[in-house]
């Protein structure tokens, strides 16, 4: 297996180590048990994963690691110091680099953090009727930034809006890329309608899905509907309440 063969070359490593007289180091592009990615998730059992245990043969003073972008300590003397800028919109925590010192045998490790260009993501859903698409991240977070926007969008209203028109909300920003996704129009037309608060209002939605004026009488009745139910509904709370 290839986790044994690897055994025996950190076996090698150390041997090669014992007549040394200085401080050892090791360096290596590895994925290690119980590391994490910078989304959070723990890394167990992967294909070809290296243990904590398994590092420690080799004696090393210091392991400084590849492989993981996030900056973490596996062991006070084994540590991933991580990508030196954000590769992904995933990457949302700070950039370090490790300064270690070994000295009379004492290891210290700290960090220094490395300015680098954030990324913001934002996701938006563009108004059935053509008027105006609706930012769900409202925080002004792209100055300076790299910005991914996912448009969410009904195939009859993509040519309504171009990519340079929605780049036009992001002012100050260092790049923006545009994702669109393409949602059908029923979808759409039914979230419009859900968000309706009264009655009155989902009706008035439904016919605008429609193309089709609500006649006046229609809405009075709606209206009238909706007040005798709440009429009902305060008498059975203060019958309750009795």
């Amino acid at each position: 297996m290839l986790c044994d063969a690897l055994r025996k070359i950190f076996l090698g490593f150390a041997a090669l180590g014992d007549d040394l007289k200085c401080p050892k180091i090791f360096v290596g592009h590895l994925t290690i048990d119980g590391a994490t990615f910078s989304n959070g998730q723990t890394i167990v059992g992967q294909d070809v994963s290296i243990s904590r245990p398994d590092l420690d043969m080799i004696g090393a003073d210091y392991y400084g690691l590849g492989h993981i972008h996030c900056n973490q300590m596996i062991a006070p003397n084994m540590w991933y110091s991580g990508s030196i800028y954000r590769h992904d919109f995933g990457e949302a925590e700070e950039k370090y680099l490790n300064l270690v010192e070994i000295k009379r045998g004492i290891l210290e490790v700290s960090r220094e953090t490395i300015p680098t260009r954030p990324m913001a993501f934002h996701e938006i859903t563009y108004d059935v009727r053509g008027h105006a698409f609706l930012d769900e991240n409202t925080q002004a977070d792209w100055v300076g930034a790299e910005v991914r926007v996912r448009l969410h969008i009904g195939i009859e209203q993509s040519h309504l809006v171009s990519d340079e028109e929605i780049k036009k909300n992001y002012p100050g920003a260092e790049s923006i890329k545009v994702e669109r996704i393409i949602i059908p129009e029923e979808r759409i037309r039914w979230e419009f309608i859900a968000r309706a608060r009264t009655l009155q209002e989902r009706i008035l939605e439904w016919g605008r899905s429609i193309d089709k004026t609500i006649p006046a009488e229609v809405l009075e009745i709606a209206s009238q509907m909706e007040s005798s139910l709440h009429h009902d509904e305060l008498v059975d709370e203060k019958g309750g309440a009795a």
